[in-house]
């Protein structure tokens, strides 16, 4: 089967999908800028009807922002308005804000930005829940959210659910150090024994030297 097929096939469902999106008469179609957690956030709003469902998307990384890939998401978008941003530190919300104002990167941090960016959303969409979708490290603090903030909505999704990360991270440490050594790698096993294995703690000054 030629691959030339779903290449040129593209252009044309994004056309559609953009032409059904404009020309339906509840569709929204939004990208600025809302306040959350003292700085602004860069959001995409995106859905066939402002009557459907809203669900929040809590990307992974960090720093791995989807709102570039708006496109793979199309056909949620006809059950569902989605809403994309890039998180504190990533994206455009990093670019408009600055690194200055990225402060103390925490899963905490992260968690109470999306509080306030779900309310704010509340009030702009008119709606008193909205379903939470996660992936990656975004489901460290979207399952976090959930447990502490469930008033606020109709559904948890995690995909690429994080669990139980200091234990994956200790044993992902161990295997690669072992390999390192029986292949004779002195400077990754070097490398790798400034690295803690715990991704919660700190490399040492001047492991490196």
């Amino acid at each position: 089967m030629s691959i030339l097929g779903p290449m040129l096939g593209r252009p044309w469902l994004r056309r559609r999908h953009a032409h059904l999106l404009r020309d339906a008469g509840r569709a929204i179609n939004e990208a600025g800028y809302i306040s959350a957690g003292g700085i602004d956030h860069f959001v995409t709003i995106r859905g066939a009807s402002r009557d459907n469902p809203v669900l929040v998307f809590l990307h992974g990384g960090p720093g791995a922002t989807q709102t570039v890939f708006a496109t793979q998401t199309l056909r949620w978008e006809e059950h569902v308005t989605v809403v994309q941003y890039d998180q504190r530190g990533s994206g455009k919300t990093r670019h408009r804000n600055g690194p200055a104002a990225d402060g103390e990167l925490s899963f905490e941090r992260l968690r109470l930005d999306a509080i306030d960016l779900i309310d704010a959303l509340r009030s702009r969409l008119g709606t008193a829940k909205v379903i939470l979708a996660a992936s990656s490290v975004g489901s460290t603090f979207g399952l976090q959210l959930a447990a502490s903030r469930p008033d606020l909505l109709h559904a948890y999704v995690g995909t690429d659910q994080n669990v139980t990360v200091a234990e994956s991270s200790r044993i992902a440490h161990a295997r690669t150090l072992d390999m390192l050594r029986r292949a004779g790698n002195g400077k990754g096993v070097r490398a790798l024994e400034c690295m803690p294995s715990d991704p919660r703690a700190t490399i040492r000054p001047g492991c490196w030297r």
